[in-house]
């Protein structure tokens, strides 16, 4: 229907504004979303920050989106999950697209994590130069694997997988730690690649040892003949740290001393060597407040005496 709307010196664009707001509102209240992109983007903040697949069915989440548009569809957690599978799967053939594009070699990475229920996975890891010339790093498998983790076991793994993203003919390199089972591993795929004419140089290169890990386990041979004093700093941490009570009384003993609080007590991890030095360092910076808890806490069984500081000073 046609309407005139007065817009004049007297009457002014107050009458005017107002129609045009409503009938905007109206409009966009009405307005229909992609359903297509609104699941894909669902899945990504699922991926993103680790969400549950019930995500999908929150309540205040689901309230949230049909507020913003009424035309809104929420979806299940078995959809959510059957979406996420699929994006995984385009996404997967996209990389392998990427890869047998690429006129380069690919530099691979592998390692056997464990979880906290000590279950093994693994995980293979790509590195190449894509066609603009951008160094890329891609996670192609990260798979539970049952024990035995021997290279008899691993090795035809490492082959399947490889064969599985087309990749066997483009390897220049595998990076593994020290780990006794990893000849057996290089030795299976060296001779797979080998059938295949693949090798560059005859395999010369191919194989290649971690540095970090090779820099691991000096440190930590060092380490272990070095002073008894790291251990007791390392129990006195744990001591500390074990209840929130005191935690509160080294806090109260770093007040009283004057130090200040800006870095927290650091516990090391066996399979990081320098997270040992961060623990020194923490100790080091409160060494005074350490002794001043010995006196307070009459089961804390791990002081240090001066000559003991000293050495964990060098050491660190």
């Amino acid at each position: 229907m046609k309407k005139i709307f007065i817009a004049d010196s007297v009457s002014g664009t107050s009458n005017l504004k107002r129609h045009i707001s409503l009938h905007l509102d109206k409009g966009q209240e009405h307005k229909p979303i992609d359903q297509t992109i609104y699941r894909e983007k669902v899945s990504v903040a699922i991926l993103k920050h680790n969400y549950p697949f019930s995500f999908a069915e929150h309540q205040g989440n689901r309230d949230i989106h049909l507020y913003l548009n009424s035309t809104v569809k929420t979806i299940s957690r078995n959809t959510a999950k059957s979406d996420i599978l699929k994006m995984y799967d385009r996404k997967k053939e996209y990389l392998k697209s990427e890869l047998s594009m690429i006129p380069s070699r690919v530099c691979l990475t592998s390692d056997m994590w464990t979880s906290l229920a000590s279950n093994g996975y693994m995980c293979l890891t790509a590195h190449y130069v894509d066609l603009n010339w951008i160094l890329q790093k891609r996670v192609l498998i990260f798979r539970h694997v049952p024990p035995p983790h021997s290279g008899a076991v691993l090795g035809p793994l490492l082959i399947e997988f490889v064969e599985k993203w087309g990749i066997e003919k483009k390897i220049f390199s595998l990076t593994l730690d020290n780990a006794t089972c990893n000849k057996g591993v290089v030795t299976n795929l060296k001779e797979h690649l080998s059938l295949m004419q693949a090798l560059v140089c005859d395999g010369k290169f191919f194989h290649v040892r971690c540095g970090n890990h090779i820099l691991n386990l000096i440190v930590k041979s060092g380490l272990e003949k070095a002073d008894a004093a790291i251990v007791k700093i390392r129990e006195g941490i744990k001591h500390i740290k074990h209840s929130e009570g005191r935690i509160l009384k080294f806090v109260e003993c770093i007040k009283n001393l004057g130090l200040r609080c800006s870095k927290k007590l650091r516990q090391d991890m066996v399979i990081r060597w320098n997270s040992t030095y961060m623990m020194l360092e923490s100790a080091i910076l409160y060494q005074q407040a350490y002794i001043q808890y010995k006196l307070i806490d009459t089961d804390f069984k791990h002081g240090l005496s001066e000559e003991e500081w000293k050495r964990v000073e060098m050491i660190a």
